[in-house]
């Protein structure tokens, strides 16, 4: 019986058509098999996403929320140092140019401190030199201004009225003292008369008349005296007050 089977079966190098139609469909079911095993592992790994790429997205989004917080921080700290230091700019340019007007202002002085310093000495050299002249000599002076000449001048013409009234008081008192010596000198006569003549009463009364007479006149003529002497220290304070008043008027002139 199975030999019967074997004879059968046709040989091995010859194919029939139905061997060529079994060949093409065992090659087209592997294919088949791995595209449906491609597509639904695509669609599997679309629908079922894994926990490893949810955390890594959740990272990335706080990395990037504290970089945001961060830059916002830093401007604000830019814009805030920014400001403090256009403030500080400010003041410092307000005090660059403070010190600027100060030196300004300094210089200034310095200088009109020197001029005056300088006008100081050369006045105090004029005053020196016409101090040590006489009045007369003052117009032949030379580099002396002539507010200083006329001054000078004034200087010279008050000291020698001055002098005059103090030798005129000098006389004064001589003439005073002279005088005083000649009354009582006559008073003495008068009672040394009326002590040794034999007429006391009528000698007394001419020696009272001429007592009260001499009295009076000493009295008027000290009166005088003193009131003349009075007048002229008077005229010789003025004179100094002037002097004195002068030269405080010129020292502030040459100060302002």
């Amino acid at each position: 019986m199975g030999e019967v089977l074997s004879s059968m079966d046709p040989p091995h190098g010859v194919s029939g058509p139905d061997s060529r139609a079994d060949k093409p469909s065992s090659k087209l079911t592997p294919n088949l098999n791995v595209k449906r095993s491609t597509f639904w592992g695509r669609s599997n790994a679309r629908k079922t996403p894994s926990v490893e790429s949810i955390d890594s997205s959740g990272e990335e989004e706080l990395v990037i929320q504290r970089l945001e917080i961060t830059k916002n921080d830093l401007r604000h700290r830019i814009a805030k140092e920014a400001r403090g230091n256009a403030i500080l700019q400010a003041i410092l340019e307000r005090r660059k140019q403070a010190l600027h007007e100060r030196r300004l202002a300094l210089e200034q002085d310095v200088a009109r401190l020197q001029e005056q310093l300088q006008a100081e000495r050369d006045l105090r050299a004029a005053l020196e030199v016409g101090l040590s002249m006489s009045s007369g000599q003052f117009s032949g002076t030379r580099g002396m201004d002539s507010k200083t000449r006329v001054e000078l001048e004034e200087i010279a013409l008050a000291e020698a009225d001055v002098a005059r009234l103090k030798q005129k008081v000098a006389e004064l008192h001589h003439q005073l003292n002279q005088q005083r010596k000649h009354h009582y000198g006559s008073l003495s006569d008068a009672c040394e008369r009326f002590q040794n003549g034999p007429n006391h009463n009528s000698q007394f009364k001419y020696f009272q008349q001429d007592f009260d007479t001499t009295l009076a006149f000493c009295n008027h003529e000290r009166r005088q005296r003193s009131e003349v002497i009075f007048i002229i220290y008077k005229h010789i304070d003025g004179y100094e007050h002037d002097i004195t008043q002068n030269w405080l008027i010129h020292k502030l002139n040459l100060l302002h």
